[in-house]
């Protein structure tokens, strides 16, 4: 007997309610979210340390930024919703 594979859902039947718990912990197995990346390099400091916002593609509701930290040899980020 072979195994059906279950069909993911698509985000318009999937809630998004607590929007900080819905970062904060892994998406439901079998649910797709596609989200749209915004670069921002707008200014004299963001030209060197890009801004990324992160929107829902559908509704294109916000969902976090993230910026660079600025002097580190690593890429760190700060990322806030």
């Amino acid at each position: 007997m072979k195994k059906e594979a279950s069909v993911p859902k698509p985000m318009d039947d999937f809630e998004i309610g607590d929007m900080n718990a819905f970062l904060k912990n892994p998406v439901p197995k079998g649910v797709i979210v596609q989200c749209t990346i915004k670069r921002d390099k707008s200014g004299l400091v963001n030209k060197i340390y890009p801004t990324y916002h992160v929107h829902l593609s559908k509704s294109f509701k916000y969902l976090m930024s993230g910026k660079k930290k600025g002097l580190n040899k690593t890429s760190n980020y700060y990322i806030s919703s």
